[in-house]
């Protein structure tokens, strides 16, 4: 993931699964706050509604894909 792609947040359950949300929260990566060692961990600044929250990159999806 990098600055800049387009995500949508999903709740994971303590199991690791996703947990279905309706409609899902959509919002842009603005910049990378934390790198973990494992990549799951990392924590990310997320415009999403006007707002920028942080959250971490397991509950992150890339949904543009300009590979």
């Amino acid at each position: 993931m990098i600055a800049g792609d387009i995500v949508e947040i999903v709740r994971r359950s303590r199991w690791g699964g996703i947990i279905d949300m309706h409609p899902r929260e959509r919002g842009v990566l603005i910049s990378r706050t934390y790198i973990g060692y494992d990549p799951v961990y990392s924590q990310w600044e997320v415009f999403i509604k006007g707002k920028i929250e942080l959250r971490s990159e397991k509950s992150l999806v890339r949904i543009n894909k300009d590979d």
